[in-house]
């Protein structure tokens, strides 16, 4: 779009951190890894006080931007995150996640003529143990999130138009934006490879009512289907069946 600042082809991976030293470096690592090579690191930074700074100045990295200022939270930060980039597309990562070496890669190559693709991640438990996390058809945006974000891909351009992560849900808000594009007919492809590493901790890998209760109101809100509740009530229940009465922990070879 005219007015934006994007270099084709450059991928910009944003991270948000906050007091991340303890993991921060094999987030930086799996980035500096990459076998694509157009990439540019954004960091943004709430303020932290644990050498988190210390670490992102002495990485080196080809091109690196990042700030270090207080904000309203995680999707504050990746709005601030999106705006600072130089890429015609945006990769989130998260400071105690990890991509796999052709992650990137294996996105781009499936990207020509599309505006958002997705593929699986590997979730990783305090345990050490390993699941897979299949992405599903992008069809059941109407529902559900179809893939991990650590798993997809975004133009930067597509974000700005949809103006970006909405506050309002702190704990979903990248359901709801990609949920919108969805619905707004951006295209979308999926692509059957794992392309990082997920870190589920405790509280994530717990049936949270907050968040489900949030994504109800985004179903709502984003007229997405019907019957907001009926779909609220079955996948959670579902979860809560998944999470005690099923062990969520197959393990897999990475």
């Amino acid at each position: 779009m005219k007015g934006y600042n994007m270099e084709k082809g450059l991928v910009s991976i944003v991270i948000a951190t906050y007091n991340s030293a303890r993991t921060l470096q094999t987030a930086l690592a799996s980035v500096a890894n990459q076998t694509y090579a157009n990439i540019e690191l954004v960091v943004v930074d709430g303020g932290s006080t644990d050498g988190t700074l210390e670490m992102i100045e002495t990485y080196a990295f080809k091109r690196k931007t990042y700030i270090s200022e207080k904000d309203k939270g995680i999707f504050d930060a990746l709005n601030k995150g999106v705006k600072m980039s130089s890429g015609e597309w945006i990769f989130v990562l998260g400071s105690d996640d990890e991509l796999l070496p052709d992650g990137i890669d294996t996105l781009i190559q499936h990207s020509d003529g599309f505006d958002v693709v997705y593929g699986n991640t590997i979730n990783r438990f305090d345990d050490g143990s390993l699941t897979l996390f299949k992405a599903k058809d992008y069809h059941c945006l109407n529902h559900i999130i179809c893939c991990c974000h650590q798993g997809l891909i975004m133009k930067k351009d597509c974000i700005l138009r949809e103006n970006g992560f909405n506050l309002n849900y702190p704990l979903r808000a990248d359901f709801d934006l990609i949920q919108r594009c969805y619905l707004k007919e951006y295209r979308f492809r999926q692509v059957d490879a794992s392309i990082a590493y997920y870190y589920v901790g405790g509280a994530s890998g717990q049936a949270n009512l907050s968040s489900d209760i949030e994504r109800y109101h985004i179903l709502k809100n984003n007229h997405s289907t019907k019957f907001p509740f009926l779909v609220f009530l079955y996948y959670f229940m579902k979860k809560l069946v998944r999470l005690y009465i099923y062990d969520p922990k197959k393990n897999i070879k990475a």
